[in-house]
């Protein structure tokens, strides 16, 4: 597993990867809920729980730790 950002040599993602992966979902679905976009409360809640389920089953065949691409991206998402 690479944590500096470079592809990993067989093209699987790195923790960075995912954990900007992760940013970016939940970055645009918030918006998107904000603006109504998303549909009445249990339709957005179904929306978010398929979304987030669909990206993080998808990274099984690749050599990243969750637990770790998620904390990589608190340590680098910008402070308000």
């Amino acid at each position: 597993r690479r944590d500096d950002g470079a592809p990993g040599d067989d093209g699987s993602a790195t923790n960075r990867d995912l954990a900007r992966g992760v940013h970016a979902l939940t970055e645009g679905l918030a918006s998107m809920e904000l603006r109504g976009a998303l549909g009445p409360p249990v339709e957005a809640e179904q929306t978010w729980r398929a979304a987030l389920s669909t990206m993080l089953h998808g990274t099984e065949n690749d050599a990243v730790d969750v637990r770790e691409a998620l904390a990589e991206g608190r340590r680098h998402s910008p402070r308000q």
